[in-house]
């Protein structure tokens, strides 16, 4: 089926499930084209036949891709894409196309090394995991990824993967997105303007930032909730982009980072900060420090006590059986570690990371459904805690599966010293298995 000019070029076979994929990697003696240099097909919206919402990029601070969006935020948003075709060159075939974010244009639809889609610089022909093949029925849409042949499907948490082996499944509308034409995209390249970024920032962890910039320079200076010079980032300018490094006026830490800049406030998409995003905000009225003052305290007995954890799972698993009877299943563990308060609240990741402790995993089956969670905890100076966890949920076997739904989340529980803190968390998964877990965490000073 051929349709008309600026439409995707699609067949009833491919569309049928009928038509054989080809691992397709340009060889080495063979030419590689940036992607925007494709036959631009125009622009678009993909809205999911599962949950009827719009897909939309830019999702979190890694920039992921997922089905969340109750309307369009414009011709220019982070729900419309410019669909390229690159058919036919450097060694591909035909039906081969990129999907470039229409918001962060310098950004392109991509599958990570745990196969979820999120957005990320630069495409090319030989960037395979930047690349998709299609399958297309009236304006129904189905996307192929040729980083590893899976088809795009919507998980349980409606963010989209590149993890489905066919087209077919308990849930096929998990893989259906209706394709709306938009308008044809731009006629060149698009450059964001250069920033001019000055003025106070908040982190939304800590700290208060006085931020300069000039031509395509630009520095930052962070201060502490109290106003002591903590560190200095320094960078580069290009477009609505800063990379840089930034190093501790008192220890030497350093770190870099690469931000982008929107709305009047900046987001970090690439490195190492304790902040993951930073506020405008009135120059704060505190006392602020000229020079650093590096003179550090000797850690008092308590900042140097050891803290007892102890979190209780109580995990449910139900097994959604299409064949014979549903199958429902309860199991409670308990696990305690001890962690040595910091002598000062982890400012970094490296910090934080020295200042965590992983819990043993929790793991429980039932019929072919099985859940594995892991969980950790880090410590601030004060003694206080904060619970992390990651659940995957599988479906197949109770030794590994297909994944059928996850889900992460950070301080989910937050627990001061004497505290005991207490929070349920249900995984749906395709297809109707289900995980809910009870996290209580109890904290208690050696």
């Amino acid at each position: 089926m051929h349709l008309a000019t600026k439409t995707l070029a699609l067949s009833f076979a491919a569309a049928a499930g009928l038509s054989s994929f080809n691992a397709l990697t340009p060889s080495s003696a063979e030419a590689v084209t940036r992607c925007d240099s494709g036959t631009l097909l125009g622009r678009y919206t993909l809205k999911s036949k599962l949950n009827n919402k719009f897909v939309r990029a830019g999702i979190g601070s890694g920039s992921y891709v997922g089905a969340k969006s109750n309307n369009v935020g414009g011709n220019t948003s982070w729900e419309t894409f410019d669909i390229y075709d690159l058919g036919n060159r450097d060694g591909l075939n035909g039906g081969t196309y990129a999907l470039r974010s229409t918001q962060d244009p310098n950004r392109w639809v991509s599958v990570n090394s745990q196969n979820a889609l999120k957005l990320m610089n630069g495409c090319n022909t030989a960037s395979k995991n930047r690349l998709f093949r299609a399958n297309r029925v009236s304006n129904i849409l189905q996307l192929q990824s040729l980083f590893n042949q899976q088809w795009v499907i919507q998980r349980s948490d409606n963010m989209l993967y590149a993890n489905a082996p066919t087209t077919g499944g308990n849930v096929p509308k998990a893989l259906q997105y209706k394709l709306t034409r938009i308008g044809a995209g731009p006629s060149t390249p698009v450059t964001p303007a250069q920033a001019n970024i000055n003025g106070w920032f908040r982190g939304n962890n800590s700290g208060y930032y006085t931020a300069q910039s000039s031509g395509g320079s630009f520095q930052m200076k962070a201060f502490t909730n109290t106003g002591k010079l903590l560190n200095l980032f320094q960078g580069t300018i290009s477009g609505n982009r800063v990379t840089g490094t930034w190093r501790n006026y008192c220890n030497n830490g350093s770190g870099n980072a690469t931000l982008v800049y929107e709305n009047g406030s900046l987001r970090r998409i690439a490195g190492n900060t304790r902040n993951l995003s930073w506020s405008p905000i009135n120059r704060p009225n505190i006392q602020l420090e000229s020079q650093p003052s590096c003179n550090t305290p000797t850690p008092t007995p308590q900042q140097t006590s050891e803290q007892r954890l102890t979190l209780k799972r109580e995990i449910l698993v139900y097994d959604q059986n299409m064949f014979g009877s549903n199958q429902r299943g309860t199991t409670t563990k308990v696990d305690s570690i001890t962690i040595e308060r910091p002598t000062s609240t982890p400012s970094n990741l490296i910090e934080i990371a020295r200042a965590t402790k992983r819990f043993p995993n929790g793991k429980h089956c039932v019929g072919n459904t099985n859940s594995v969670d892991k969980g950790s905890v880090y410590l601030n100076r004060d003694g206080k805690a904060y619970f992390n966890f990651e659940i995957k949920l599988r479906e197949g076997s109770c030794n590994g599966g297909v994944r059928i739904g996850s889900e992460s989340r950070s301080r989910f529980l937050t627990a001061a010293p004497g505290e005991t803190k207490s929070r349920s968390i249900r995984v749906n998964g395709v297809g109707g298995s289900k995980v809910q877990i009870t996290y209580t965490l109890t904290n208690r000073t050696n």
